[in-house]
């Protein structure tokens, strides 16, 4: 897919026949069979701006130079230079004869890394949410929702889509206690691995407890299941004529804690996966450390880290397709100096180190980035 379909979105959201423009070449320069959920949501955006609706809405650009010691993400460092720039766009509506029908919003976000040396590494990742907010009662909001995430490579074969529809219910008391459950379905198609292509449903339940005004409490649950296109497998890698069928369940629990100058989140994550298939059932425990500092006028600095702990319960460590490419890194840490001129641009220095296991084997890489640019609101 070209990139330059797809960004152009960011810079036309308020005019409706750049809009189509923008959507007509990305189909054209993509696979429409999987592109065409995406073009429907952003279709129905469109379509909904002529109810004589107020659009709000934030455009923001970001341009950074890279250096990039693993490119590859192989074993082996594969060095390179390279930039990497963000877009995204959100807006949002309430029809202003009747704002208690609801909001509408939708966010498209793009994700594009190019290196100067080694095209084949290049990449890109395109974000788009919709979320109708429906209020029901004082309170209580339901919100309906879909989505989908197309990454491409330059030459590499993990290429994937993912589209998912489902729906959240918040409540929110008089304490303002915070619950809500959301439901969701999702299909994750992977191009060159169609085997590892899947269906999964899964629903969640989160609660935010207030703690002395400014902190607050955070925890969550969820259950679901995986069914894939491919064969399980017995111990013995013959196929049991079944497909795979993973069945997972975790929580989380944290405090966010906010004071004047810093804040900081910290959770920990339980998850487990029991698959009927040989070498696929896993579980770990991992710690989320976030903080957010203002450390002198106009600096800022932002601090990401986070680790787990996996164990494979048939003692097999060679993780496929579907452990490795959606989902998190088994080590994590970031490190962020911005400076604002401003209300509105920003300059930032970034460090970006993390860890996770190659495909198909039981190695695993490092990979460290360092980058350096600017982001603008537009």
């Amino acid at each position: 897919m070209k990139y330059g379909g797809w960004l152009r979105l960011n810079y036309v959201i308020h005019d409706k026949s750049s809009f189509m423009t923008a959507w007509s070449y990305a189909i054209r320069k993509s696979r429409p069979h999987t592109e065409l959920f995406l073009v429907v949501l952003a279709v129905s955006l469109v379509f909904i701006s002529d109810l004589k609706a107020q659009w709000k809405s934030e455009t923001r650009f970001a341009l950074y130079e890279t250096y990039d010691n693993n490119a590859g993400e192989a074993p082996e460092n594969e060095p390179s230079l390279g930039n990497n720039f963000y877009l995204s766009a959100d807006a949002q509506y309430t029809l202003p004869e009747n704002p208690t029908a609801g909001t509408l919003s939708g966010q498209f976000k793009s994700y594009n890394m190019l290196f100067y040396s080694n095209a084949g590494k290049n990449r890109t990742m395109n974000q788009l949410n919709v979320r109708y907010a429906i209020p029901l009662s004082k309170g209580f909001v339901l919100q309906p929702m879909a989505r989908g995430e197309i990454k491409q490579y330059g030459n590499d074969k993990r290429n994937y889509r993912v589209f998912g529809t489902g729906f959240t219910a918040y409540l929110t008391t008089k304490k303002q206690w915070m619950f809500s459950t959301e439901a969701t379905r999702t299909k994750v198609i992977f191009p060159s691995f169609r085997p590892f292509n899947n269906l999964s449903d899964m629903i969640f339940l989160t609660v935010r407890i207030p703690v002395f005004t400014r902190h607050s409490i955070h925890g969550s649950a969820f259950a679901g299941n995986h069914r894939y296109s491919k064969l399980a497998v017995s111990n013995l890698y013959h196929n049991l004529y079944m497909q795979q069928r993973d069945n997972t369940f975790g929580a989380s629990l944290g405090p966010e804690l906010v004071f004047k100058d810093w804040m900081a989140h910290v959770t920990y994550h339980y998850r487990a996966i029991y698959s009927n298939s040989y070498g696929s059932s896993f579980s770990f425990h991992k710690i989320e450390v976030m903080a957010l500092a203002k450390i002198s006028k106009g600096f800022f600095l932002k601090l990401y880290g986070s680790t787990q702990k996996r164990n494979y319960h048939d003692r097999v460590a060679s993780a496929d397709v579907s452990s490795t490419m959606v989902g998190v890194d088994f080590q994590s840490a970031i490190a962020e100096l911005g400076k604002k001129f401003g209300g509105d641009f920003e300059v930032k220095l970034r460090f970006h180190w993390f860890r996770n296991q190659v495909l198909f084997s039981d190695l695993y890489y490092n990979r460290g980035v360092i980058s350096v640019g600017i982001e603008k609101e537009i």
